[in-house]
């Protein structure tokens, strides 16, 4: 059985930035598939985990799960971020 999709993995990924606010510059996308007519994406900014479904055909946001990063990871992130800051100057 073929899975109709009317909008594409990209098309998922942007609605699913707007719907949680997210800046274009801060978040990496972790996982973006497509599952049983639904885009299952995973998405990770500075200190939040964000779990996205999306129905491919409409596009419709019918589900999303937030999660704050552990506090170790946040550091981490930091860190590297003030490292490659202390390069460019």
């Amino acid at each position: 059985m073929s899975i109709t999709r009317n909008i594409t993995s990209e098309q998922a990924m942007v609605r699913a930035i707007a719907f949680a606010g997210i800046n274009n510059e801060e978040y990496h996308c972790i996982s973006n598939h497509l599952e049983g007519g639904l885009y299952h994406l995973i998405i990770k900014t500075l200190c939040m985990k964000y779990e996205f479904y999306i129905d491919a055909v409409c596009g419709d946001i019918l589900g999303i799960d937030t999660e704050p990063l552990p506090y170790q990871d946040i550091l981490c992130l930091c860190e590297t971020a003030e490292h490659a800051l202390s390069d460019v100057a």
